[in-house]
């Protein structure tokens, strides 16, 4: 996540769910936050929006273990927490 930008993820995306032949491909982030950093969840993939890339990005320096790795995840055959 921190190597990329939000564009460039979401067009190799889009060529991955191309080549697998997955019809609803969404983004998602492996998050796992440091201990007490987050109350209710501790590690778990989170879809991620255009509009929260920055926020994450900034945020994982402090509130994750590790900077988030970023997933295709098909988006008919499963369902990401919000």
């Amino acid at each position: 996540m921190d190597q990329t930008t939000y564009a460039e993820c979401v067009e190799k995306m889009n060529k991955i769910a191309e080549e697998q032949g997955i019809i609803q491909p969404k983004l998602a982030i492996g998050i796992k936050f440091k201990e007490g950093a987050h109350a209710f969840v501790k590690e778990q993939p989170y879809p991620i929006l255009e509009r929260e890339w920055a926020i994450f990005k900034k945020d994982a320096e402090t509130m994750c273990e590790y900077i988030p790795n970023v997933f295709v995840v098909d988006g008919s055959k499963f369902f990401l927490p919000i």
